[in-house]
């Protein structure tokens, strides 16, 4: 500590590192000021990179741990926070995401995928809050069911399902991210079908 404190008053005032030198408290500052414009080269807007965050859950729509706490966080402070990214989730739409949410959303549309040898409907909702986009999969026969989102005998074939519909989502809604970024199991697959389909 004492070190420290003779190498910070051996620097000139004035000179670059002093001026370069941010408090903790500054730092902070800046990573909480939410973002206001595009930076620009040239005057020039910069082209946004487009997020796509993939979960099988994420507050405050449905949430059985830590993974909807991230969810539910994190894309949220990244739209806030830099205005080069485009931030959008997407998600299973189950029954019990609550109504004052479900009440809002736009159905963009729907068509049958091809999910091993059979054909299934997919369904995509979208609804805006925060600078995020959310993207909902919708599936009753997979997402429609009561006592909770996990722990049924067909999950491994549920959450197959569900990286095949965001893959197959893509087209379907003309959107063309930079990132996938898949979260935990239920998304894995999705790298493996950006490769083989």
């Amino acid at each position: 500590m004492a070190n420290a404190k003779k190498k910070q008053e051996m620097l000139p005032k004035g000179s670059d590192k002093e001026a370069k030198r941010k408090t903790n408290e500054e730092v902070l500052e800046e990573m909480s000021t939410p973002a206001t414009k595009v930076v620009t080269e040239d005057s020039k807007p910069v082209k946004k990179t487009k997020v796509l965050y993939v979960t099988s859950e994420c507050l405050p729509f449905c949430a059985t741990g830590g993974l909807a706490d991230v969810a539910g966080s994190l894309p949220k402070f990244i739209a806030k926070n830099d205005p080069n990214i485009d931030m959008s989730v997407v998600l299973p739409l189950y029954s019990d995401v609550p109504s004052m949410y479900r009440d809002n959303f736009t159905f963009l549309g729907h068509k049958n995928i091809l999910v091993g040898w059979r054909q299934l409907y997919l369904g995509v909702f979208s609804y805006k809050m925060e600078n995020v986009t959310y993207y909902f999969i919708d599936n009753e026969y997979y997402f429609k069911r009561n006592g909770g989102i996990y722990s049924y005998y067909d999950d491994g074939e549920r959450f197959a399902y569900l990286s095949t519909a965001v893959i197959e989502m893509l087209s379907m809604i003309d959107y063309h991210p930079d990132i996938i970024h898949s979260n935990d199991w239920q998304s894995a697959l999705i790298p493996v079908y950006l490769k083989t389909r």
